[in-house]
């Protein structure tokens, strides 16, 4: 029996200890007294959220104190206890090797109380996870094993140990966390069509209505004080203003999601195949301002892996397949629309159109897929927006003239007599719809309003562009369906996913498959807003029960398999010889010599310790490659212990002195990256002016003006040929960036009065300075 001197002595020390780690007495005080309970309690407690009353009861003389109301729900975790079926845990530090170290509850030397930690420091103030009506505490046993390792209980390394039918009542990220409870309120949110931003609101008022709650409960209780001590003049603390920061974050409520996408990616994979479709709609229809990828600790900068979104949608609207892609290529989506027609061929149907927005060049590579007989077609909501978008945003937002301009160009691609809101009829053949395109440039292509077209000229054109898949059939015979509806309000659905600055690659394939099963399910039953949708629980449950073959198609991050079943997607996907093997194992000895590698392996090879070694230096290397991927090195030479790097295609690292077989084609590729951000190479001459850099990308920009469509380009031409620069496909750059550079020193030399006041120094010469000298 524990002496009641040695348990108070414990109890003030391990709430001194709390408050000195930032917990308010009050806190401290209930974590201490939960502790005991736990303790002496036969199996301790379950790990579920334990609500404090309101107030916490505590021994106090003065008046209610606010921290009273504010204290935390706790959770208590201990699997060793409160896991069934789990009997032992094994110490997973390193130095064990292949020795099993059973791990027990650390207690104190001096005491038989457990410790309690919430970190791998030693600090004992516990971790805060994010709930729907405030934050709780998370607060773990410490374990230890025999060779006085000490183990946080919620460590990774032993949560993978927790049966997976087992619902751990936590999830932990980087820094904070979050319950069980709020995921799953998340989730059904999402699953009953709420946006991300519209559960954000309602989080925020949840929290709001707790700590008015609290706060109302506190005025109560100093208002019964003071009728009971109206002699006691203490001054009353003042109730803490609510603070928006122990709401959950957007980030942290769209990481629920992924939690409980775990284990049931399977399901929504298998829910996605199984729906049909007589006329597919495919495209990269929803533009991806976000970059999907990674964040490589050891280099600390983002790799992107995907920057694209490709979806095949069903004539009802439903999402039937969709894929990350890095470009714009359709060969990167060969794989889903080939498990598509493997799909449609199990299912005994035969697809009776593609609507696509590049009918013409992509007709071939669909037929070879779907067959010849399919008839590919111009999807019409790309067809109207190519010419659309060369009419300014704004005129066709706030201009009712322009908005009818619009309107009666989409009436130009239907019959007569289909003129209402939405098509009710096929499209017609193209003698219709090409003396409907004439009749409708005739009665706009002269209004004007105000000193612009309402038409404008780029418009024009683009019909013009338009009048050829017209005659070859791309827009015509083509059903009614609600395309462009389904399109706008999918991408309201997804914007808050694909509007994100970057977004882990894991969390953007849990967001977009979660959302894309509620779509399916609403557009499948014509559901309503708000309306019931199966949860994917429910429909894995069904499965389970009646058995199922799971689906061959994959969708989102799809991984690319070796024969042998690896996963063969990785970033570093080059290939060792034998070269470049002897040289890792080289380096992994410290450069020793192959005799004595041999000496230390096996009869057969390397030791498993010296294999152990070989992997783990790989994989440091794995990890400098990954590196050098994200940045130009100048300065490094080629060492020939990284031999194994050469296969990587970069130029961007490449020193002068390497052979490089293709150099063509490794610039090819890297002048096509650059032009994806409007950059260029451009080639500096060791007698070129530094400031030359500046006026090259002035030319370059006025360059890529020259070569666009705009309406202003012929007058733009007209401006610069009048000032000396040369506008004709082929000029000089060189005798650009001159003239350039003369205008900024005449307009310099002419304007001393009012540049001068830009020199930082009365010593320096005007004159000096200016560009032309």
């Amino acid at each position: 029996m524990v002496p009641p001197e040695l348990v108070d002595f414990v109890k003030n020390n391990l709430k001194s200890k709390m408050q000195k780690e930032g917990l308010t007495v009050e806190t401290a005080d209930y974590l201490t007294s939960l502790l005991q309970r736990y303790d002496a309690a036969e199996g301790g407690l379950p790990p579920d959220a334990i609500l404090p009353p309101i107030p916490v009861p505590r021994d106090r003389t003065g008046p209610p104190t606010p921290a009273e109301f504010l204290v935390p729900a706790v959770i208590l975790w201990d699997p060793l206890l409160q896991v069934p079926n789990l009997t032992e845990l094994a110490c997973p530090h390193e130095i064990h090797d292949s020795e099993i170290c059973v791990l027990r509850a650390h207690t104190s030397n001096k005491n038989n109380y457990g410790r309690w930690k919430a970190s791998r420091g030693t600090q004992d103030i516990p971790r805060a996870l994010y709930c729907c009506d405030g934050n709780t505490l998370l607060v773990s046993r410490l374990y230890t094993c025999k060779k006085g390792h000490k183990i946080i209980s919620h460590d990774p390394r032993l949560m993978e140990n927790i049966p997976p039918s087992y619902q751990v009542p936590f999830y932990l990220l980087h820094r904070t966390g979050f319950t069980l409870e709020i995921a799953t309120w998340v989730h059904s949110c999402v699953i009953a069509g709420m946006t991300f931003h519209e559960i954000e609101d309602v989080l925020l008022q949840r929290h709001r209505d707790a700590y008015e709650d609290r706060k109302c409960k506190f005025k109560a209780e100093v208002k019964a004080y003071l009728e009971k001590n109206p002699e006691d003049h203490t001054a009353i603390e003042k109730f803490p203003e609510f603070k928006t920061s122990q709401v959950p974050s957007l980030e942290t409520t769209m990481s629920s999601i992924v939690h409980m996408f775990e284990g049931n990616e399977q399901f929504y994979i298998q829910r996605m195949s199984e729906w049909p479709a007589k006329r597919i709609t495919a495209g990269y229809y929803f533009k991806v301002a976000t970059t999907i990828g990674e964040k490589l600790e050891t280099a600390g900068k983002w790799i992107t892996h995907f920057k694209n979104i490709y979806t095949v949608m069903n004539e009802k609207g439903q999402v039937i397949a969709w894929k990350f892609t890095k470009e714009k290529d359709l060969n990167e989506v060969k794989d889903i629309l080939t498990g598509l027609q493997q799909r449609f061929q199990k299912q005994g149907r035969q697809l009776e159109m593609i609507l696509v927005p590049e009918c013409c060049e992509s007709r071939e590579q669909f037929n070879e897929i779907f067959g010849i007989e399919i008839p590919v077609k111009f999807e019409l909501t790309k067809a109207v927006h190519r010419v659309v978008r060369k009419i300014p945003a704004k005129r066709r937002e706030e201009n009712q003239l322009t908005k009818a301009c619009v309107r009666d160009f989409a009436l130009g691609l239907r019959f007569p007599t289909d003129r209402g809101e939405h098509r009710l009829e096929t499209t017609p053949p193209p003698d219709v719809i090409t003396e409907n395109l004439d009749a409708f440039v005739d009665g706009w292509k002269d209004i004007i309003e105000g000193n612009e077209r309402v038409l404008t000229l780029a418009a024009q054109r683009q019909i013009n562009h338009l009048r050829t898949h017209v005659e070859a059939g791309c827009l015509s015979e083509i059903p009614a369906s609600p395309g462009s509806e389904n399109i706008d309000e999918l991408h309201n659905i997804l914007k808050p996913v694909l509007e994100r600055k970057f977004l882990n690659a894991d969390m953007a394939l849990a967001l977009i498959s979660t959302l894309l099963y509620v779509w399916n399910e609403r557009r499948a039953n014509q559901l309503p807003k708000g309306a019931l949708v199966r949860p994917i629980s429910k429909y894995r449950g069904t499965l389970e029960v009646s058995g199922f073959t799971p689906s061959p198609e994959r969708f989102g991050i799809v991984k690319v398999e070796d024969d042998d079943g690896n996963d063969v997607s990785s970033n570093a996907n080059y290939s060792f010889d034998v070269l470049a093997l002897q040289c890792l194992i080289l380096d992994s000895f410290g450069g020793n010599k192959e005799s004595e590698i041999q000496a230390r392996g096996s009869e057969n090879g390397l030791s498993e310790v010296a294999l152990k070694k070989v992997i783990a230096r790989a994989s440091n290397l794995l990890s400098v490659w990954e590196i050098l991927k994200t940045q130009a090195v100048h300065e490094v030479s080629i060492n020939p212990r990284l031999m194994h790097l050469m296969a990587c295609s970069l130029i961007l690292f490449s020193r002068n002195e390497c052979a490089i077989d293709d150099r063509s084609n490794h610039e090819t590729r890297l002048n096509e990256t650059l032009r994806y951000y409007q950059l260029m190479v451009f080639s500096e001459k060791k007698d070129t002016p530094e400031a030359d850099g500046f006026f090259t990308a002035v030319s370059s920009g006025l360059n890529s003006i020259l070569r666009s469509d705009l309406p202003e380009t012929e007058s733009v031409k007209q401006h610069l040929a009048s000032i000396g620069y040369q506008t004709d496909e082929g000029s000089s750059l060189e005798e650009n960036v001159s003239v350039l550079r003369q205008l900024i020193s005449d307009e310099w030399v002419a304007g001393e009065e009012a540049y001068s006041k830009l020199l930082v120094s009365h010593m320096i010469s005007f004159g000096r300075r200016s560009p032309g000298i």
